[in-house]
Formats: C-alpha cells, sequence, structure tokens
C-alpha cells in the first residue's frame, strides 16, 4: 500500500501563529468543502475537493470524493480541472505551504498544551 502526502493550504492574515492557526482550524472546521493537494510522488500530484455532507460525517467511500486532477508523468504541469475544482485565488509556492503547515502545526500543538 503506497504513502500518500496530502495538504491543506490556507492563507490566512493574523496577528501571530497561533491565532493564524485557530483561525485556518475553524475554516477547515466550518467549510462543506476543502481542497487538498495530494501527492505520491514527483510525477502523480493531484487535486481533490471533499465535500462534507449536511449531516458533517466524513466521506466514508472513494465515491463520495470528487475525481481529482492528475498531474501529467514527467510533464511538471498540471491538468485543467473542471470548473466545479477550479481554485481561487493565486498560486502557491512550496515555501509557502511549507510556512502555513508550520504555522497551523505550532498552533495546533500549542493550543492541545493549553487544553
Amino acid at each position: 500500500m503506497p504513502f500518500y502526502l496530502v495538504t491543506q493550504t490556507s492563507l490566512i492574515e493574523a496577528d501571530d501563529e497561533e491565532s493564524a492557526a485557530i483561525a485556518v482550524l475553524e475554516k477547515i472546521s466550518s467549510s462543506a468543502t476543502v481542497a487538498f493537494t495530494v501527492k505520491l510522488d514527483d510525477n502523480h500530484v493531484s487535486h481533490t475537493v471533499v465535500s462534507r455532507p449536511p449531516d458533517g460525517r466524513l466521506p466514508a467511500k472513494l465515491d463520495d470524493i470528487k475525481e481529482p486532477a492528475e498531474v501529467k508523468a514527467g510533464s511538471g504541469s498540471l491538468a485543467q480541472p473542471s470548473q466545479a475544482q477550479r481554485p481561487t485565488g493565486f498560486p502557491l509556492s512550496a515555501k509557502l505551504v511549507a510556512i502555513v503547515l508550520a504555522c497551523v502545526s505550532v498552533g495546533f500543538v500549542s493550543g492541545l498544551m493549553l487544553a
């Protein structure tokens, strides 16, 4: 069974790392859909949007998750996602993703330690 790197990225304006992490956690918890990037290796990266059913349960089957837009092997460019999956906003760099993930992790761990 292969391992996948699954990331969710949000750009949040906040006063400090902890409040940014809390804001992202609240946003993810309350959103009807959440976009993820799923990476198997450098040639197999996909973007998928997971919809939360109205009752708040997570999808139990793969059929409940929208189809990802695959990266063509070796091309380095993403295939065009469908209109429903097309992300809005600006392109994200790997450095920004790493910084945001670090901030979210630090905030989450800090929150757990304070609780």
